[in-house]
């Protein structure tokens, strides 16, 4: 999976897949069920805290994952939104450039 992946990221940062395409796509692979031969993980995460994306237009960003995935408002501060992912959240912040392409800049998990 991390090679179509990782595909997916050099399409996206060539320009050759938009936005909305990356993340549905990654969405989907998701949700696809691994395969039974797959290798077990050496990390076995129980949980995600956040992911942040940087984004040249907050509003425009959160109305599209309100539109696609449905999530609602957690919190908003300075600078961006966090929306609800069931106990997680999804943080879209503003670029401090006026020309940016969305990119993932943290996420976090727990293992406990």
């Amino acid at each position: 999976m991390s090679r179509a992946i990782d595909g997916l990221l050099t399409d996206y940062e060539t320009g050759r897949l938009s936005r909305r395409d990356l993340v549905l796509t990654l969405a989907a692979l998701a949700a696809a069920p691994m395969p039974s031969a797959a290798q077990s993980p050496a990390l076995r995460p129980r949980s995600l805290n956040h992911v942040s994306l940087i984004v040249s237009d907050v509003d425009r960003s959160v109305a599209f994952y309100q539109r696609v995935f449905g999530l609602g408002v957690k919190s908003k501060q300075t600078g961006g939104v966090n929306l609800a992912v069931g106990d997680a959240f999804l943080g879209i912040y503003q670029s401090r450039r006026s020309i940016a392409r969305t990119r993932t800049t943290s996420a976090c998990s727990s293992r406990t």
